[in-house]
């Protein structure tokens, strides 16, 4: 393949929230816990902070104070063009991955871009389907994360559950990105062929994350994704 078509991918971004207390700032720096000092966290808490993490500069210096030992982190991906005369057969795997496609001209102010996940970057529970991975503007997992943990019940949970607890169902998100999700969720669980993961600011993560108690969240950690042009 020509290098032309290839191009680096870095996770770039200054102004937002907060990963670690959740405030808007418009210092943010891209972080990775090396040591949690003091702090006591739970294995999901490890799960998410010990990987790379939005941090405001009010955190970074209040951090340290806690003994906590931390990195400043560049994440780059090698983005490559997927060869879309690999889709122009009538296998139903193909069908799949065409109609995703369509979700990013349909959701153009959602959606950013859809794309293949190489099986050799994913766990072997993976390994004998087709990865799609569905890249969002604006959706931090922040909120979200820190609800699920601590009740263990799942985005398919709240949605599904009575008035009492109505008032979740969209503060994550907008309406319309929570509808996508849980739409992607049954996609996937209905599927034997395909899984779908969700690229949201520095984590690629499973749509099992929004779908499946109790809560995990699996993540992917690819060298390159293949965009689906």
């Amino acid at each position: 393949m020509s290098n032309k078509f290839r191009r680096e991918w870095k996770y770039s971004r200054e102004c937002g929230i907060c990963e670690y207390c959740g405030k808007y700032s418009s210092n943010l720096k891209l972080i990775k816990i090396k040591n949690s000092g003091t702090l006591i966290w739970t294995e999901k808490e490890h799960n998410f902070y010990l990987q790379p993490f939005w941090c405001c500069g009010i955190c970074l210096n209040r951090l340290p104070r806690l003994g906590v030992r931390s990195t400043r982190v560049n994440i780059m991906i090698r983005e490559e063009p997927f060869d879309k005369r690999l889709l122009e057969s009538g296998h139903v795997r193909n069908s799949l991955v065409r109609k995703m496609k369509s979700l990013e001209e349909m959701f153009p102010e959602e959606i950013d871009g859809i794309f293949i996940i190489p099986t050799s970057d994913l766990p072997d529970k993976f390994s004998k389907k087709t990865n799609i991975l569905v890249s969002f503007k604006h959706l931090s997992l922040l909120n979200y994360f820190r609800f699920v943990i601590d009740r263990d019940v799942c985005l398919m949970d709240i949605w599904k559950s009575g008035a009492s607890d109505f008032q979740h169902r969209a503060n994550f998100w907008s309406t319309k990105n929570t509808r996508m999700l849980l739409a992607l969720g049954r996609i996937h669980f209905q599927s034997d062929i395909i899984s779908i993961w969700v690229w949201a600011d520095t984590r690629m993560v499973s749509i099992e994350f929004f779908c499946k108690a109790p809560v995990t969240m699996t993540q992917a950690f690819p060298n390159k994704v293949l965009r689906i042009v």
